[in-house]
């Protein structure tokens, strides 16, 4: 059904005055409700903003404490030294350097992890450059310290009072550093204080402005109300002919799926028809509902003679459990594996078949069972012909009275029969993995690693 034309072009002839005061109302409440929602928008952005500050001055706070920290670490690795050069004992001090070594480096670790990383401020980058120095004094402490108790330990005591200037050099400069350090953490604290400070000023300055906005709407609120009500009017006319539009639209689009639901069953039946492997739809109940034709070549059943049959009628020859397993599963909506079977053809002959089980669905529900088979007695004939042929060549190889052994590339024995074990006089598991060369006269070594690379390569030895 198609619109009218001239509807569209009809203008409205009426407008009740009752609206009016109810276009108003919801113009209002609209802009009310705007007001609210930026407030509660900017409010949760100032929160969030605050709590973002209070945790980069919680870090910042926490960032001071580990510098004091780094500080009393630095402190505890020089006093070792000066208490060992005041005559005390060198083993007892060299155990405080060493514990005053890793209190360093946890101090510098836990100090660079509790650095703010915050974009918006190069303090952080400013605090972990001078951390970065005292990084490198202390490194520059904890050597001449080694240095001053080894000295000490050798008896060289002036080459020790030599390294204590450069020792206390590193001390004085780490600590000048970690006040740098602690002052740009102050600094940086108080200027989120100020950005704080800030933020709230010009939240303010913005409410205010929304506050003069309200009444500026109020002022203009009638007029805006008669153009609402006009154009809910026109709206509602346009609504009358998009709904008459869609549901042609919808028309069409039924017609273009059912015609693609056709083409899409042709193709999927031309599909089935011509794959090599049989195809069998089973019900809920396992009976037969459709099979492509090259399952009924592999059968030799007819369609006729297929459809409404269960299908563990079919002959199956001894594994009728395999089937209704594969069948139970897929019912339950699972894929199980392929697995082999054995059935007969009409005409008694039994093939050896690899069955693959799939729920056939509508949505979420399982509908029945797809079977795909697949003839593969060949290849089961081919497959139980080599695994004789290996039982043969395995029994040569047992029985034979020389001795026979297989190498891997490296030269490794792999695999020695029993008449080598008693050659070697040796039981397989201490020739198994040892080197062919372990066994070979040195005089003939030459001759065998060259025959053994000829046929490590494929080729026959001269």
């Amino acid at each position: 059904m198609r619109p009218d034309p001239a509807a569209e072009r009809r203008p409205s002839t009426s407008r009740s005055g009752a609206t009016r005061p109810f276009v108003l109302v919801l113009f209002g409440a609209a802009l009310l409700f705007l007001v609210v929602v930026v407030a509660v928008v900017m409010g949760e952005r100032r929160v969030s903003a605050f709590r973002r500050s209070l945790q980069v001055s919680q870090g910042w706070a926490v960032a001071e404490r580990n510098l004091v920290g780094v500080g009393e670490a630095l402190a505890a690795l020089d006093a070792p030294v000066n208490d060992a050069f005041a005559g005390r004992d060198l083993r007892v001090e060299s155990r405080r350097v060493a514990d005053a070594r890793s209190r360093v480096g946890g101090e510098l670790i836990a100090l660079r992890a509790t650095v703010p990383n915050d974009s918006s401020s190069p303090a952080a980058a400013r605090v972990l450059a001078q951390v970065d120095t005292v990084t490198s004094d202390a490194s520059a402490m904890e050597r001449e310290a080694d240095s001053v108790l080894a000295d000490l330990g050798a008896g060289r005591r002036r080459a020790a009072e030599a390294l204590i200037a450069p020792l206390g050099r590193s001390y004085l400069s780490s600590l000048d550093h970690l006040r740098s350090a602690r002052s740009i953490a102050l600094q940086a604290q108080e200027e989120l204080v100020a950005d704080q400070e800030r933020s709230t000023r010009t939240a303010n300055v913005v409410m205010r402005a929304m506050a003069l906005l309200v009444l500026l709407a109020c002022a203009v609120a009638f007029d805006a109300g008669l153009d609402a009500d006009r154009r809910m009017r026109s709206d509602a006319e346009e609504r009358e002919l998009a709904l008459q539009r869609l549901a042609a639209a919808e028309t069409d689009l039924r017609l273009a799926q059912e015609k693609l639901t056709r083409a899409t069953e042709e193709r999927y039946r031309l599909l089935v028809d011509n794959v090599p492997d049989g195809i069998v739809a089973l019900d809920l109940d396992g009976r037969v509902d459709s099979v492509n034709p090259a399952f009924v070549a592999i059968t030799g059943w007819s369609e006729r003679e297929l459809v409404g049959r269960s299908i563990m009628e079919l002959g199956t020859a001894g594994d009728p459990a395999a089937i209704e397993a594969a069948f139970t599963a897929a019912l339950a909506g699972r894929s199980p594996p392929s697995t082999e079977l054995r059935i007969r053809r009409r005409d008694g002959e039994e093939l050896v078949v690899e069955c693959t089980a799939a729920p056939e669905r509508v949505g979420s529900l399982v509908r029945g069972v797809l079977l795909m088979v697949r003839d593969v007695t060949e290849r089961r004939r081919i497959a139980d012909e080599l695994r004789r042929s290996e039982e043969r060549f395995r029994r040569l190889v047992t029985y034979a009275p020389e001795g026979i052994y297989t190498l891997d590339p490296s030269g490794a024995i792999t695999t020695a029969n029993p008449a080598l074990e008693r050659l070697l006089g040796l039981p397989a598991v201490s020739i198994l993995g040892r080197n062919f060369r372990e066994f070979v006269h040195p005089d003939d070594l030459p001759t065998s690693i060259e025959a053994t690379r000829q046929r490590l390569l494929g080729k026959v030895p001269d």
